[in-house]
């Protein structure tokens, strides 16, 4: 009996060992800054998505296993240098070495049907830096408004106006 469950133990670790290391991170290639290198497949199977969306094989969704839904990566190929950008909206792939999962559609972007090697980068999202541009103006404007008029040249201002705008006590 206790041979059994020893060697049920042994299963059982030995199942969890190969999980950790399917998974690892450290066979996903990364860069500091912020990029990833690995596989890309094709998906189209299920119903829903991980954030609760419908799968949609035509739209440029992706899974990916730890970058936050909604998030925008452009994926480029590495053998054809095509890109496309496309939304996270699932996760996966759980596969060794595979970055993301494309719908069919990201694919065809691609020019890929199957597995191929790509290039993964966030994109930084257009609302966001039209917002930041739009505060910037609207600091800028702000200053300009609090600066203090240019000081009038006094050979083209009539003295009774002076003495109106600075009364003396």
């Amino acid at each position: 009996m206790q041979s059994r469950c020893l060697k049920t133990g042994k299963i059982v670790l030995f199942a969890f060992a190969i999980a950790a290391f399917q998974f690892s991170p450290s066979l996903i290639a990364s860069s500091a800054a912020g990029e990833q290198a690995g596989i890309a497949s094709v998906y189209s199977e299920g119903h829903k998505t991980a954030s609760g969306q419908r799968l949609n094989p035509g739209a440029l969704t992706a899974a990916h296993r730890s970058l936050p839904f909604g998030t925008k990566v452009r994926v480029t190929n590495k053998r054809n240098g095509r890109s496309v950008v496309v939304t996270i909206n699932d996760r996966g792939p759980f596969v060794r070495g595979r970055v993301i999962d494309l719908t069919p559609a990201g694919a065809r972007a691609l020019g890929f049907s199957g597995l191929t090697h790509v290039t993964l980068a966030r994109e930084v999202a257009d609302a966001a830096i039209k917002r930041a541009d739009s505060a910037a103006e609207h600091a800028d404007a702000a200053k300009r408004d609090d600066a203090p008029a240019e000081s009038a040249d006094a050979s083209n201002v009539r003295p009774d106006a002076l003495e109106a705008s600075n009364p003396k006590p």
